[in-house]
C-alpha cells in the first residue's frame, strides 16, 4: 500500500516539477528525484523483477550508449555525455521501477488512481498556465505565451490519454469530471500552439475513427469532427484563428522555414557538417529534430545504437494487444513520441520527464505481458 502511495506521489511530483514558478527557482530537479524513492525501494525487496528477460533491452541500450559516448569523450575531448544519455538513463529507471511495480504490486485502483492523479495536475498545470500567461494573449499573435509550449504541450497530452484509458470509472461524477480535464487540455494545447504535439493528437483521432471496434463511437467522432469542421469553414473569424492563428502559428505560410519555426534552415546545416564528421558525429548539440540530432551528434556508429533500441522498444509495443487498455496507452503515447521527435530533438527519452509517462507505461505492458495478462486484462471500452 505504502509504495503504491508514493509512486502516486512521484507522478504528482513529475507532473508538479513542471510549473513555471518551480523551473524558474530550479527546484524541478528535487520533484523529479523522487524517483529515485520507488526505484531504491523495489531494487531493494524487489530486485529480482529488475533482471527480468523482458527489461533487458533497455539495459542493454542505454549501456552500450555509455560506453559508446564515454569512448567518443575520451578521444576527441568533446563532450558526447551529453543531455540524451542522461534522458535514456532517467528513462530506464522510470521504466524498470514501474515494470517492478507492476510486477509486486498492482492493484484494481492502482491505474484509476493514476488516471486521477494525472487529472488533477493536468487541471493544475493548465489553470496556472492561464493565470499566467493567457488571460490577455491573442491567438493570432506570431510570439508564444509560453517558451516551453512543446514539452508542456506534450506532458498535457499524455496526461489527456493517461486519463481517458487508465480509468474504468462508473460514476457519472467522475466520468465528467474527466471529460472535462481532457477538454480543458485540448483548449490549453490550442492556446499553447504546440504543433508538434497536436500532430499526436491528430493521429490519435484518426486512429479512433479507424481502430475502433464500435460503430457508435467510429460515427460519433467522424460526426463531431465533420460538424466541427464544417462549422470552422462557415466563419471565417474561426477558420483565421484555428489555422492561421494555431496551426500555422501566425507566420508566412508561402516560407517555410519560417512556417516550420526555423527548422528548415538548422536541418539543412546539419546536414552539410553531418558528412564531414559521418562516423562519430561531433558530439553535444541541439537540432529540432532527433533523427537528425543523433547523427549529427553521435555519428552514424552511435545513431545506430539510439536507432537500434528505438527500434526494439517500437516492436515490442507494436506487438501488444491493443485491445486491452493499458497497451493502448502505450501504443498512443509511443506513437505521439516518435511523431514528436521529427520536430523535437530529445523524445523519445527526454527531456527530463516530458516522456515520463511512455516509460511508466511501457513498464507497466511489459509487466502485464510477463503476467501473460493474467488478473490484469482492461477491455478498451472506449473503442468497443
Amino acid at each position: 500500500m505504502i509504495i503504491r502511495i508514493v509512486f502516486l506521489l512521484t507522478i504528482f511530483a513529475s507532473l508538479m516539477s513542471q510549473l513555471p514558478v518551480v523551473l524558474d527557482s530550479d527546484y524541478d530537479g528535487y520533484l523529479k528525484a523522487m524517483w529515485l524513492i520507488p526505484f531504491a525501494f523495489l531494487g531493494i525487496f524487489k530486485f529480482k523483477t529488475y533482471t527480468e528477460r523482458p527489461l533487458w533491452f533497455m539495459y542493454i541500450g542505454t549501456l552500450c550508449m555509455l560506453f559508446y559516448c564515454a569512448a567518443c569523450e575520451g578521444v576527441t575531448g568533446r563532450n558526447y555525455m551529453n543531455i540524451d544519455l542522461y534522458n535514456m538513463s532517467l528513462s530506464l529507471m522510470i521504466g524498470i521501477t514501474s515494470y517492478s511495480l507492476f510486477r509486486n504490486y498492482y492493484s484494481k485502483t492502482l491505474l484509476f488512481s493514476i488516471s486521477i492523479i494525472s487529472m488533477i495536475g493536468s487541471l493544475i498545470l493548465c489553470l496556472y498556465l492561464y493565470e499566467l500567461y493567457f488571460i490577455d494573449y491573442d491567438i493570432m499573435d506570431r510570439m508564444y505565451a509560453f517558451k516551453a509550449k512543446n514539452a508542456m504541450g506534450q506532458i498535457l497530452f499524455n496526461c489527456s490519454i493517461v486519463i481517458a484509458l487508465y480509468s474504468n470509472a462508473k460514476n457519472v461524477f467522475v466520468k465528467s469530471l474527466q471529460y472535462f480535464s481532457i477538454a480543458i487540455i485540448l483548449v490549453m494545447l490550442c492556446m499553447l500552439k504546440s504543433r508538434a504535439t497536436l500532430i499526436g493528437v491528430f493521429f490519435t483521432i484518426a486512429y479512433m475513427i479507424v481502430q475502433s471496434r464500435s460503430k457508435v463511437v467510429r460515427w460519433a467522432t467522424v460526426f463531431v469532427v465533420s460538424l466541427s469542421l464544417t462549422y470552422i469553414f462557415m466563419h471565417d473569424y474561426y477558420y483565421d484563428m484555428i489555422f492561421n492563428g494555431i496551426l500555422f502559428a501566425g507566420r508566412d505560410i508561402s516560407d517555410i522555414n519560417e512556417l516550420s519555426s526555423e527548422r528548415v534552415y538548422t536541418i539543412e546545416r546539419a546536414l552539410e557538417v553531418i558528412p564531414r564528421n559521418l562516423w562519430i558525429g561531433i558530439g553535444d548539440k541541439y537540432i529540432d529534430c532527433m533523427p537528425v540530432a543523433m547523427i549529427l551528434q553521435f555519428g552514424l556508429l552511435g545513431a545506430v545504437i539510439v536507432f537500434a533500441y528505438i527500434g526494439v522498444t517500437l516492436s515490442k509495443v507494436l506487438s501488444l494487444d491493443r485491445d486491452n487498455k493499458i497497451h493502448l496507452v502505450t501504443y498512443l503515447l509511443m506513437m505521439a513520441m516518435m511523431l514528436n521527435s521529427l520536430f523535437e530533438a530529445q523524445p523519445p527519452f527526454g527531456p527530463g520527464v516530458k516522456c515520463f509517462m511512455l516509460w511508466m507505461a511501457l513498464g507497466f505492458s511489459l509487466a502485464q505481458a510477463k503476467d501473460g495478462g493474467q488478473g490484469t486484462t482492461m477491455q478498451t471500452g472506449v473503442l468497443e
